[in-house]
């Protein structure tokens, strides 16, 4: 009799409320379908032959209890650490030697059974006999603290080792690049004296001749032909790019495009809103009062900066609004062609993949800002301690010097602001007199 495959519509059948048992039903595969199942906090899958778990079962992330006891289970899956809900966890007689690492994730943990497995002789006496609930409990609280920690400290020593080695290697690989390069250059300066001492050999032999040697014309002929060849080379070295390099590249060319295009096209509605040409924008009549006292000459308003601001995140959110249900449809049509993607081998494959990149993405992230805070907390500590009083004063100083430049700078800028604004007043008189009256009563202007 063939193993039972579960649909989605048959484990929906079998679910009551948040919990699942498909203890003892004679099941070779896990079913996948369990993994859509999103609100099940209980599984029981006990008391079959179920020896693989894929990647996917670790998005089950409401689990809080969970009976794999009786099968034939050899290895847990990376992603084990992501069920961060996990209370009751029951592995009993199957063929674990040991545990992942992401098992340290598992800090709910309450009560965890591992016996009748051939586990490794650390992991074994760590997680004793379970024989009662007390003792379940400790086994989870050791293996999760003690047993994780230890590996962890094992694996950091062993990339340690690794580093310290590949490191000796580099050091080894560069100094004998050195020593090629020293030998390299010692020939070739003693060719460049031998043939030094060729040609003053040939020089003195031949006074009368002032013509060169036909080896010497070629070698300079040779020379010659080379010397370009070797530009080219440089050159096409040079412009040799990456794939990544051209990526971000192409990307970049069209966030700035794109911010272009948008800044102008908004800059252009704005203007014919205030020309009264344009599709009104709501909010904008005190940016444009703001526009018609700088063409008069005038400072703008005090609230000029804020005006541009709101003016101009009314025309994007304008914009966002119109582009939004294009964004939608592509969205949902993405997300239906990767679904569809997903449901083949090769993109189980790949989706497995980007979980594994995305998990360790934000492992490293994490870690990252963990180091941040710690380096940040330990200058602030120095800073309160000893830093303050060695350089609070210099640096008090040196903001006194930053904000007295700074104003002197504010300072020139206004003033040649007010003198570009007196100019163009002005010009725009003289093409105003020039256009009503001609050339001697423009020219009467600049004597005002």
């Amino acid at each position: 009799m063939s193993a039972p495959k579960y649909s989605l519509t048959e484990l929906r059948n079998l679910q009551e409320d948040d919990e699942l048992d498909l203890s003892a039903c004679g099941i070779k595969d896990f079913p996948n379908a369990i993994v859509q199942l999103t609100r099940l906090t209980k599984l029981d899958i006990s008391s079959n032959s179920i020896a693989y778990l894929p990647e996917s079962f670790c998005k089950m992330t409401k689990l809080i209890r969970l009976d794999f006891g009786n099968n034939q289970l050899d290895h847990l899956p990376d992603g084990i650490g992501y069920l961060t809900s996990l209370q009751h966890l029951n592995l009993y007689n199957n063929k674990l030697e040991d545990l992942p690492l992401s098992f340290a994730n598992l800090k709910s943990l309450k009560w965890l059974d591992l016996k009748k497995n051939p586990l490794n002789s650390k992991l074994l006496a760590i997680a004793g006999n379970c024989g009662t609930d007390a003792e379940c409990k400790t086994a989870a609280k050791q293996v999760v603290n003690v047993y994780m920690g230890h590996r962890q400290k094992q694996i950091d020593n062993q990339k340690a080792q690794e580093a310290k080695h590949k490191a000796k290697v580099q050091k080894a690989q560069e100094e004998e690049k050195i020593r090629k390069h020293q030998e390299k250059k010692k020939k070739e300066l003693e060719t460049k004296n031998d043939e030094k001492d060729a040609k003053h050999h040939a020089a003195s032999n031949n006074k009368s001749s002032h013509s060169t040697p036909p080896q010497q014309q070629q070698q300079k002929a040779q020379k010659k032909e080379t010397s370009p060849q070797k530009k080219d080379e440089k050159k096409t070295t040079e412009r040799r790019r990456g794939f990544f390099s051209k990526l971000f590249g192409f990307i970049w060319s069209c966030v700035f495009y794109l911010t272009i295009i948008l800044a102008t096209s908004s800059t252009i509605a704005i203007g014919l809103d205030c020309a009264g040409k344009g599709t009104p924008i709501p909010g904008s009549a005190p940016l444009c009062k703001d526009i018609s006292l700088i063409g008069s000459g005038n400072k703008p308003s005090a609230n000029f900066a804020q005006n541009v601001k709101k003016t101009y995140g009314t025309v994007f959110n304008g914009y966002h609004g119109q582009a939004k249900p294009h964004l939608n449809s592509i969205h949902s049509s993405i997300s239906k062609q990767w679904k569809q993607f997903t449901k083949s081998d090769f993109g189980k494959q790949v989706e497995q993949v980007l979980f594994k990149v995305h998990a360790w993405i934000v492992d490293k992230w994490v870690k990252t800002q963990r180091f941040v805070q710690a380096q940040w907390a330990n200058v602030n500590s120095w800073w309160k301690k000893d830093g303050q009083k060695t350089f609070g004063p210099a640096l008090e100083g040196f903001k006194l010097g930053l904000k007295m430049v700074f104003q002197f700078v504010l300072d020139i800028l206004s003033n040649v602001a007010t003198l570009l604004m007196h100019f163009a007043v002005r010009v725009k008189t003289f093409f105003v007199a020039f256009a009503d009256g001609g050339f001697n009563a423009a020219m009467k202007t600049l004597n005002h």
